[in-house]
């Protein structure tokens, strides 16, 4: 788990992921309400619906938000970041009025399926790299990088990690500082009847040459397009002497569940636009900054991040965290429970190694946000 502000309040840090960005200003967890005598959402925020900054009834808002659709038309679909049954309702809702949808974490998607289709690759889950990983080659990411509930998690002692852990980032090799150029370099000596200068360096390639079950772990969270397709590359090429494993690399905000979703719903991972003749998989098309030209509304769905990284359209409807930002800003506001707070939901873990259940913890007043998807498609 690389090291996040806040970490310790955050709502995944049961996933298992190394890579969490929940945005600036991340304050969410439950209070002592005095009044109430127990924890309670409405004690840390008491967020109503906005129309244009000014507070108005959820009636009223959801007729605003009827009223935007019914006279703009094209929609785009962002954010994403909620629980898996909200995710299938809003495809639903983005089927039925022609939308375009996609995830917060779109660029690390994009990377990772574009070196996925290439070159293919295997796949472990936390719990194969925990109990059967006997070499470990991190990538991307320096081991101060790391917060301690990886290796905690991972309760290996000082000795197995020590043995078993490489991280390329520290390492010089033959003259290479470029983390692409040492993957390429790492790719032909590992494969090759050759040493090094460098006692280190062969002691990783006896050490991986002994090894049964190799693991790369590596950073995507970087969305360097060069960095994740030489990774794969090398996966792909190791593999003809031995065979070596990826640990998956996405999972932030629940966009494994968002693939597992689209889909499900759709046959396509990501980046998907629906029209009169079926969805299609567009993932150079769809992107905030495209869409932006090309659609009125944007519909913004994000549970877990209360500061995501918004780009205005003519029209803007954010659905979901009470304590959203930029909420005086957007054309209408609703803010909606959240799950493993007020709320129960599923989200997919980083590793896709299953689906992780968040339990309600308190009560509050706040709608879900399948309660509004389904009202705003009322006449």
């Amino acid at each position: 788990m690389l090291k996040e502000k806040n970490k310790d309040s955050c709502v995944y840090c049961s996933m298992l992921t190394p890579f969490i960005k929940m945005g600036k200003g991340y304050s969410f967890a439950p209070m002592e309400n005095k009044d109430e005598g127990k924890k309670s959402f409405q004690s840390i925020s008491d967020s109503s619906p906005l129309v244009k900054g000014n507070k108005v009834s959820y009636k009223e808002a959801l007729r605003e938000v009827k009223k935007i659709i019914r006279l703009e038309e094209s929609i785009h679909i962002d954010g994403f970041s909620t629980d898996l049954q909200s995710m299938y309702k809003v495809i639903d809702f983005a089927e039925k009025y022609r939308a375009s949808i996609n995830h917060m974490c779109s660029d690390e998607l994009n990377i990772f399926f574009s070196a996925f289709q290439k070159y293919g690759g295997s796949f472990v889950s936390f719990n194969e790299l925990k109990k059967r990983a006997d070499f470990v080659l991190m990538v991307g990411a320096r081991q101060e990088d790391f917060s301690s509930y990886f290796f905690k998690d991972l309760n290996w002692n000082k000795q197995k990690k020590e043995k078993t852990i490489f991280f390329l980032n520290h390492r010089k090799i033959d003259k290479c500082s470029d983390i692409v150029d040492k993957i390429n370099y790492l790719k032909s000596f590992l494969l090759e009847d050759n040493t090094s200068k460098d006692l280190k360096l062969n002691n990783l390639k006896a050490k991986f040459i002994k090894s049964k079950f190799p693991v790369v772990l590596a950073n995507i969270k970087k969305k360097d397009y060069a960095l994740t397709h030489s990774i794969f590359d090398f996966v792909k090429f190791v593999n003809k002497k031995n065979r070596i494993k990826i640990f998956n690399i996405f999972g932030s905000h629940n966009s494994g569940g968002f693939v597992n979703a689209c889909v499900t719903k759709t046959g396509y991972p990501n980046a998907i636009n629906f029209t009169e003749i079926g969805p299609l998989y567009e993932p150079n098309l769809i992107s905030l900054e495209r869409q932006k030209n090309i659609k009125n509304i944007q519909i913004y769905i994000s549970n877990f991040d209360p500061n995501p990284n918004l780009l205005f359209f003519k029209n803007n409807i954010f659905i979901g965290h009470p304590n959203f930002v930029e909420k005086n800003k957007v054309d209408v506001f609703l803010p909606t429970t959240t799950p493993g707070f007020d709320a129960n939901g599923l989200i997919v873990r980083s590793d896709n190694g299953g689906i992780l259940k968040l339990e309600k913890n308190f009560d509050s007043n706040y709608p879900s946000p399948i309660e509004l998807i389904e009202e705003i498609q009322k006449n």
